[in-house]
């Protein structure tokens, strides 16, 4: 299905707009969009208005330079292709102060390593022989083509104030990055982990415990209003997203492959997370 990139962005602006006003309410919720996936590649660039102040906050630039190399048998074009972040301050690696690579459930605080010296490289790669695409060639970069569904972590500073958020990213084959979704923690110094789209489990023990799921089906019990259920995987990937009746629900979970999973079950202003794991 094809995805409406224009209505999905402007939605993100609309919820990127209560990142002020919300900032100081101690109920604040972590500001969640997962719009349609953008395409970066060499001739793209991609920016993001995180507090809808009319000024790009987060900037993906892919950038290729080339060079030409004559030998005595043969002419080649060597190209460098670099991924750079512009605006915040991305987590980094403490070997190279590199972008780092962050799975789901990675802690994103004031107690990460930041680098302060933009532009932010993640990678290095090149092309050569006729311009053939030979991989990422960074043994000092924590990403690498093929890289599907991982984590950026970002600090971004909004005036006086300090909020953590997380990118979601997919590295493709040559010279191509997807953007899928974002997130940024409204409370000011708050931590965020990577792939977290609650700030915390709102629902008393007695009502998580309504949430049973194993490797055959996610039972939701004795529920007292109409809702929808979503269930992450470790990746923060969306596997299951259902309509919840009043009283008892049950979906098919034998699809699912072993590991960890957030439930997610929204009944109009009541919220219940719960992790579980399939073995």
């Amino acid at each position: 299905m094809k995805k409406d990139y224009k209505k999905k962005l402007a939605q993100y602006s609309t919820l990127a707009s209560g990142l002020v006003a919300i900032s100081n309410n101690s109920n604040a919720q972590i500001i969640y969009n997962d719009f349609a996936d953008v395409v970066i590649s060499t001739s793209t660039s991609f920016s993001l208005d995180l507090d809808n102040n009319s000024t790009n906050d987060i900037t993906l630039t892919m950038s290729r330079t080339s060079n030409s190399y004559s030998g005595y048998y043969y002419s080649s074009v060597y190209s460098a292709v670099d991924l750079y972040v512009s605006g915040v301050f991305p987590v980094v690696n403490s070997n190279a102060a590199k972008v780092q690579r962050l799975d789901f459930d990675a802690v994103i605080d004031a107690n990460s390593l930041y680098d302060s010296s933009p532009p932010f490289l993640f990678f290095n790669a090149y092309t050569s022989q006729n311009g053939a695409f030979t991989g990422m060639t960074d043994a000092n970069a924590s990403w690498a083509e093929g890289d599907n569904d991982y984590f950026m972590g970002f600090k971004f500073v909004n005036g006086a104030t300090t909020h953590y958020g997380w990118l979601l990213l997919s590295i493709g084959t040559g010279y191509t990055a997807t953007l899928k979704e974002v997130a940024i923690q409204s409370t000011p110094d708050a931590p965020i982990t990577a792939g977290q789209m609650v700030t915390s489990i709102f629902a008393s023990d007695s009502e998580t415990s309504k949430v049973v799921m194993n490797e055959e089906s996610l039972l939701l019990k004795d529920m007292t209003a109409a809702g929808q259920v979503t269930v992450l995987n470790s990746t923060g990937k969306e596997v299951l997203n259902k309509a919840v009746s009043i009283g008892n629900n049950e979906y098919s979970t034998a699809s699912f492959a072993p590991g960890v999973y957030i439930v997610r079950v929204n009944l109009n202003e009541k919220v219940i997370v719960k992790k579980v794991s399939i073995n």
